[in-house]
């Protein structure tokens, strides 16, 4: 088995340019790149796409982020499947970690009723990655338990037969104690010692469950 090294698209080719320089690889190492649907996806509202916490954060409290700035348009990926999965292949990665948006898929927050511009934007993207030899690996992200699970079986449902990689939460730690403790990220929960160890236990309980 090799192994897989993750890091951002931006900073990827620095990156490889300074490993490169210090290390040999052996036979079956393997590259990949990762995003997050917030910081590429735009199209925010397209199609049906709901609101998430982070557009309504940034739309309603633009203080939130230093700039002012939104994801809206972001890199435009939601526009440019084949153009940003032609970038990857240039860069001849092996994996390509991105997530899926929740409000894209189920714009009302509730599984019963998926999106289905959502549904094909990701099945074009996955089937662009397998086209190009590129191993699709996808992290879920919401945070209640049940929604969650529910929401991992329409994931596995539609995706699952092309999707053998699944991550549940990228950086939890983050999640918990930026989110929920410090109060820089979304939602913008200052409680120590409260909030950062229900959202640790929440996150744990779903792995377990998913």
């Amino acid at each position: 088995m090799g192994r897989i090294i993750s890091t951002s698209l931006p900073c990827f080719c620095s990156l490889l340019r300074l490993i490169l320089d210090e290390y040999e690889f052996t036979e079956g190492f393997q590259f990949g790149v990762r995003t997050a649907s917030f910081q590429v996806e735009g199209g925010w509202n397209a199609s049906g796409k709901g609101e998430s916490i982070w557009d309504y954060i940034t739309h309603n409290n633009p203080n939130f982020i230093n700039d002012g700035s939104n994801a809206n348009i972001a890199c435009d990926t939601y526009h440019k499947i084949a153009e940003d999965v032609q970038l990857l292949k240039d860069m001849n990665v092996d994996y390509y970690c991105f997530s899926i948006s929740w409000p894209r898929i189920f714009s009302n927050g509730h599984t019963n009723r998926p999106n289905e511009d959502g549904i094909r934007y990701y099945t074009e993207l996955i089937d662009e990655l397998l086209v190009n030899g590129i191993t699709p690996l996808v992290t879920m992200f919401p945070l209640l338990v049940e929604l969650f699970v529910n929401n991992a079986d329409k994931l596995f449902y539609h995706f699952g037969d092309k999707v053998k990689n699944w991550i549940t939460f990228n950086e939890s730690y983050k999640i918990c104690n930026f989110s929920y403790s410090d109060g820089i990220l979304t939602p913008g929960y200052k409680q120590k010692g409260i909030g950062d160890y229900l959202c640790s236990y929440t996150v744990l309980i779903v792995h377990g469950r998913t």
